[in-house]
């Protein structure tokens, strides 16, 4: 019986060694996987049938490396590009995974990135992950000019998404947490109803592998 990619690559994270984080980047990147992701994780896409999501990742899904393991450097609907993004003076960033997700027929255009996170601990890292999120967000909506607008036609600027799936939770700790833009009136009685939601990172807090046989894995209601 031929396998299918996805139990391909699920078969390949079983395996140890340097592979492993590059075989965990390409199952995040199966369509599968993200429009899973997509649903229990992005509002606009949470009422969607996962068949009808599927539908609506682009097919400029790209990885930041290219697996070494036999059967897994051709999968068709993956660029095994890196992930580059390079503006002058800032320095360079290369992304887990990012992609294009379009929701109602195309109407409207959201830019993803997927991150795989080992560990969140401060002490390990060196600085705090909601700052190198929000750092990853600023870049995703800067990156924008000269590609997605032009001038100052700054309302054609698409929202972004960055999904970091972090996999160092304690056995209640399985949790979804969301970091954006909140707009708070702090004086006055001025109104108005644009929405400011072009930036959003989402944290999925995934209990460790020591954990996780004691319970299920999370659910966002």
């Amino acid at each position: 019986m031929i396998e299918t990619n996805l139990a391909q690559t699920v078969n390949a994270t079983n395996d140890s060694g340097s592979e492993y984080d590059t075989n965990i980047k390409y199952l995040l990147a199966d369509k599968q996987i993200l429009s899973r992701i997509l649903k229990y994780t992005v509002d606009e896409f949470r009422e969607m049938d996962i068949e009808d999501i599927l539908g609506c990742i682009g097919d400029d899904i790209e990885i930041g490396a290219r697996p070494v393991a036999a059967g897994l450097s051709n999968l068709g609907r993956v660029k095994g590009t890196v992930t580059e993004d390079n503006i002058p003076g800032e320095g360079i960033i290369y992304y887990d995974i990012r992609f294009t997700a379009y929701f109602r027929e195309k109407e409207m255009k959201i830019l993803i990135n997927i991150e795989a996170q080992k560990s969140t601990d401060s002490g390990k890292l060196g600085y705090h992950l909601e700052n190198r999120i929000v750092f990853y967000l600023a870049r995703m909506i800067s990156a924008q000019k000269q590609t997605e607008f032009f001038h100052s036609d700054f309302d054609n600027l698409k929202k972004v998404r960055s999904i970091w799936i972090c996999m160092d939770s304690g056995e209640t700790e399985d949790s979804i947490e969301e970091i954006g833009l909140d707009r708070k009136k702090v004086f006055g009685n001025k109104r108005n109803s644009y929405h400011t939601d072009l930036m959003k990172g989402i944290i999925v807090n995934i209990r460790s592998g020591a954990d996780s046989s004691s319970g299920e894995a999370v659910k966002k209601s």
